[in-house]
């Protein structure tokens, strides 16, 4: 989790791929950030930029070269209920999505 966006395609397709070989039923839990989306700092003055922008398409397609056959995106609505009922105001970001599959 939060780790694909500093690293190159190369270097996630080659992760997936170790991942992939992993015995079937065997599972990985990652996110990303899309195309477009960049994270203010609170201040608002600062945009972080990352290595690798994935769209939830791309990703898909990269687990699946990988070897996993079942994806599943966690939607925005679906992230919205894991945070429902916080006091403290954390929310899940928009910019990024987080995505499970199984070899």
């Amino acid at each position: 989790m939060g780790v694909t966006q500093y690293l190159t395609r190369d270097a996630i397709r080659e992760t997936l791929r170790w991942a992939g070989e992993r015995p079937e039923g065997s599972e990985i839990v990652l996110t990303i950030v899309e195309p477009g989306g960049r994270q203010t700092q609170r201040s608002g003055r600062n945009i972080v930029d990352y290595t690798s922008y994935i769209s939830l398409e791309e990703m898909t397609d990269m687990l699946r070269q990988a070897g996993f056959s079942h994806i599943a995106p966690l939607t925005l609505e679906a992230a919205d209920e894991f945070f429902k009922g916080r006091t403290d105001g954390l929310t899940a970001p928009e910019f990024c999505r987080s995505v499970a599959a199984i070899v």
